[in-house]
């Protein structure tokens, strides 16, 4: 609705009185006060003043009493809780036409889908495109090596990449390893759909593919 007279839209009333409310709180702050701030910050469970550095342990853990050594606490009977899973196998393994494992991950330099880190230059200029990091004998098998460029192919779908294979991250043999920061390659179309029937956690960590050169 259009507001009337000389009344401004409340939106716009609440934004500004945050934007004011919250400036004055940082004032300022800089790297140094909240990296002091990070260092001086104490682990839960904090008993007293004093931090939790090992859980259930004594002298570490202010719960636990003189001469206890380990007690989890926890429980009435100090004992441990463990819970056994049964053992399930992957959703989908290598075979012979999709015959390496692929794994998805992050790389040091952008934080999950990098919406934020490749906006900064400096972590762009660094990695500014994901690549696929394979062992040199596997790339070697399929004709590719360092910069080839090379397809990745699961029952799913299919991406492009550089090929890297004297990177940092130094997969065994079988196993290919490409991040999902970048926008341009949208990894997760190779991935599953497979849930974990008690976590409900989509697996997408690993699958079947198969790479050739593009």
């Amino acid at each position: 609705l259009q507001c009337a007279g000389r009344s401004r839209d409340e939106r716009r009333t609440v934004g500004a009185v945050t934007a004011v409310a919250l400036a004055s709180r940082f004032w300022g702050l800089g790297c140094p006060k909240i990296f002091h701030e990070v260092a001086t910050l104490l682990r839960w469970p904090v008993v007293n003043g004093k931090e939790t550095l090992w859980r259930f342990r004594e002298g570490y853990d202010p719960h636990v009493p003189a001469g206890a050594g380990m007690m989890f606490y926890g429980k009435p009977d100090g004992k441990a809780n463990i819970i056994s899973a049964p053992f399930e196998p992957a959703a989908e393994v290598p075979d012979k036409e999709y015959d390496l494992w692929l794994c998805t991950g992050r790389v040091l330099e952008h934080w999950h889908s990098g919406s934020m880190t490749q906006r900064v230059e400096e972590l762009h200029r660094a990695v500014p495109d994901a690549v696929v990091f394979m062992h040199p004998n596997d790339a070697k098998k399929r004709r590719l090596r360092q910069g080839s460029m090379a397809k990745l192919q699961t029952r799913r779908g299919e991406v492009v990449a550089e090929v890297e294979t004297r990177g940092r991250n130094r997969p065994p043999e079988g196993l290919v390893f490409i991040p999902w920061f970048d926008a341009s390659r949208l990894v997760n179309k190779l991935t599953l759909d497979q849930t974990d029937p008690l976590s409900k956690e989509t697996d997408y960590k690993k699958c079947a593919v198969k790479v050739v050169k593009a």
